[in-house]
């Protein structure tokens, strides 16, 4: 909402900078400030779909798009283009003119963020896409989205669904109490935040206190018994394979199953988290 304009924030500001200069009357600027941005410039650039729908239930598909194109007053000819376009981007060509209100929770998802892209936007602000969604239609808004995106649109999404982000994100920013506090693709927040790997054993006969003792002497010093399994904990697991099935065969066991697994971004976000807490709980303590 701060970066629309909406709302302005307690301090600090917010600069823009388009692709190309962009003439503000007599001046042209390089940095265009969202709160003095008199000719709605920078609104016109973006576009915004709320966690809560904004179109109007009562209105059809396209009603609900020709208003919110009129909001940002383009021609009736470039607004009907657009309509069209975006009707058949986000596929809902057979229900134009169907109520909003009588769409399914997809569908309405999908007229929200048809709603706004239909002024153009270079930039598509999402709160939350696919909140309350099941994982279906969360698959179909991720699709659109992805369609949306490599027609050149620039996508900045806020969720607490990290997997999705993990998976579908170039860039991804932390937020903790009201700051950013680490950004990076999910392969550079791993390397930052000291990603932990595993090691997933299974071995016959099982004597898994002894082959734990012995892995310890070769610089694995956190296991963990989960069920049948040994998850042996370090920085870097594949060197160590190796070493683990010489240890293996030295002591007789017999491998039925091993395999890497390589820390989740919420496993190192929730860490993250923790190590936060930790240091403002050391601080309130000093």
């Amino acid at each position: 909402q701060i970066i629309m304009g909406i709302m302005e924030p307690e301090e600090g500001e917010v600069l823009f900078k388009p692709e190309h200069l962009v003439k503000i009357g007599r001046q042209t600027a390089k940095f265009i400030n969202v709160f003095d941005d008199k000719e709605n410039v920078v609104k016109k650039l973006f576009g915004f779909a709320a966690q809560i729908p904004s179109f109007y239930p009562e209105l059809t598909v396209v009603e609900n798009l020709k208003y919110f194109g009129t909001l940002y007053k383009l021609p009736k000819d470039i607004l009907s283009k657009n309509i069209d376009t975006v009707i058949r981007l986000v596929a809902l060509e057979e229900d134009r003119y169907t109520i909003a209100g009588e769409l399914s929770g997809g569908m309405q998802k999908r007229l929200d963020i048809a709603c706004a892209l239909v002024h153009d936007p270079n930039v598509l602000i999402l709160d939350e896409p696919t909140a309350d969604l099941d994982p279906v239609l969360r698959n179909q808004i991720w699709n659109l989205i992805k369609k949306i995106n490599s027609i050149g649109t620039t996508i900045i999404i806020a969720s607490h669904f990290i997997e999705e982000l993990e998976e579908h994100c170039d860039r991804i920013a932390i937020l903790h109490n009201k700051s950013i506090v680490e950004t990076g693709s999910p392969l550079e927040l791993r390397k930052k935040l000291l990603e932990k790997e595993y090691i997933i054993l299974e071995t016959t006969p099982g004597d898994y206190k002894k082959l734990a003792s012995n892995l310890k002497k070769i610089g694995i010093n956190y296991i963990e018994g989960r069920g049948h399994q040994l998850w042996l904990h370090t920085k870097r697991a594949e060197p160590m394979l190796k070493n683990v099935i010489k240890e293996c065969e030295r002591l007789n066991e017999r491998v039925l199953d091993i395999e890497i697994k390589k820390s989740s971004l919420r496993e190192i976000f929730d860490r993250l988290l923790k190590d936060e807490k930790d240091i403002a709980d050391n601080k309130k303590e000093l």
